[in-house]
């Protein structure tokens, strides 16, 4: 039977949606179904509802009605203690600092550097409003044993830390192979055919080139000036004039006698009219 989840104020939070992140556990911290769950005991709000909080950090329920074990999320647990509260960071720097969220506001006077909320203190932080840090915590991806990644995948996946606000999530191989050895295995094949892909190309130019420097050895030198049939403008040349000696008709003159056409052709006289 799954354990009940419980709100800071002891209220049981059996219709809330909440689920533990480690059944197999004695006590364990509770998040929705759509959360992410951290192992340092808070929620990475995943929600997809109308008007639902998303994409944030929270302090989310425990099945530990009091709240005593260390498996409980201890900041912000008296902060709303009948509902869920958002951890928000308020510092960035290589190790972040937080508030409890406060509806409306960002949670930190930035006049003061101050949280607007205390909280409950932790075993080494007295009870107040000054910034707090958060352990670090791997993403649970089996809510039945609470299970985070393998050991042999930790150096290559992205820890969330409590200043990693834009780091990168891991994704988990069911048969614990390591994503980086993965991710090399594929990048060799691809640089591989990458470089022949180069090789080739530098081959072909080299090909062409020298197919060019034949072709030109191979056809003769332009003798003179190149014809142009266009004039320089781009326009038709003018006509030039015919010469006239050179396609003269071999015809001086052209008479008609008694109705008949008589051509007088060059050294030859056509009589006059009348003579004997």
């Amino acid at each position: 039977m799954q354990q009940a989840c419980y709100y800071p104020n002891g209220t049981s939070g059996i219709d809330s949606g909440y689920t533990p992140c480690d059944a197999s556990a004695e006590f364990s911290a509770c998040c929705e179904a759509t959360d992410i769950c951290v192992s340092n005991g808070y929620c990475f709000q995943q929600s997809t509802a109308e008007n639902a909080w998303n994409n944030r950090l929270a302090r989310g329920l425990c099945t530990d009605p009091s709240w005593d074990s260390t498996s409980c999320p201890q900041f912000c647990k008296d902060v709303t203690s009948y509902s869920t509260n958002s951890v928000v960071l308020v510092i960035d720097a290589p190790v972040g600092q937080y508030c409890c969220g406060l509806s409306g506001s960002s949670g930190f006077n930035s006049t003061t550097g101050q949280c607007f909320q205390s909280t409950l203190s932790s075993p080494d932080r007295p009870y107040g409003t000054e910034p707090f840090t958060l352990n670090e915590g791997q993403v649970i991806y089996n809510r039945s044993n609470g299970a985070t990644l393998p050991e042999n995948m930790q150096k290559n996946t992205t820890i969330i830390t409590p200043a990693a606000a834009n780091g990168t999530c891991a994704e988990y191989s069911g048969n614990g192979s390591n994503i980086a050895k993965t991710t090399a295995g594929s990048a060799v094949p691809l640089g591989v055919l990458l470089l022949a892909a180069s090789t080739a190309v530098l081959f072909l130019l080299k090909k062409v080139k020298r197919q060019e420097r034949r072709l030109r050895e191979l056809l003769p030198e332009p003798v003179g000036k190149s014809v142009h049939l266009l004039h320089p403008s781009g326009q038709l040349p003018h006509p030039q004039p015919i010469d006239a000696q050179r396609y003269e008709t071999g015809i001086e003159r052209s008479y008609e006698i008694d109705g008949i056409q008589r051509n007088e052709m060059p050294g030859s006289k056509v009589p006059e009219s009348g003579s004997g």
